[in-house]
């Protein structure tokens, strides 16, 4: 009840004490993967993929853990990875679909966005750099490759700040 009220930190220190007190069965693979969940609202994606690889070692069954672990390789900028995921899974659900699909447009972007940044069109990259970073890619480097397109098209000012 507390992660769907939004209350994400309180649900994790529930989920970690249900995983301390019983550990090794079916419950501590949905207290592993419903913590998972709550990483992911939180944008703390090292830690939501790693509860979701745990769950699935306790439930081979977890439908869930390659669609978490998708999501999570995709918004940290390892699309190599999350490319693998997708050639590894072999029954993929419904939801997996669509985070395959979201990582499809997330990638096509950047390589607009790097395809720019070598012809030194450097507005358009920033423009494709910006619509990677709103489909929720948290990597540092990409915003850091958004400012050095800013500066390097003259706008230093908002480079800097988006650098900080």
């Amino acid at each position: 009840m507390l992660a769907k009220n939004g209350k994400y930190i309180e649900a994790i220190q529930m989920y970690t004490e249900g995983i301390n007190l019983e550990p090794n069965n079916i419950i501590t693979a949905k207290c592993y993967a419903n913590r998972s969940a709550c990483y992911m609202n939180l944008q703390k994606y090292d830690d939501a993929l790693n509860d979701s690889n745990v769950a699935a070692l306790y439930d081979t069954s977890y439908t869930k853990g390659p669609v978490r672990a998708l999501k999570c390789k995709t918004l940290l900028g390892d699309f190599k990875a999350a490319r693998q995921i997708v050639a590894d899974t072999i029954e993929p659900c419904a939801q997996f679909a669509v985070e395959k699909v979201n990582l499809d447009q997330i990638e096509f972007d950047y390589a607009l966005a790097m395809k720019a940044y070598e012809k030194e069109q450097h507005r358009e990259a920033v423009f494709y750099l910006d619509k990677v970073i709103k489909a929720g890619v948290v990597a540092p480097c990409f915003k850091t490759k958004k400012a050095v397109c800013l500066a390097l098209h003259g706008l230093y000012k908002e480079a800097e700040l988006l650098a900080k």
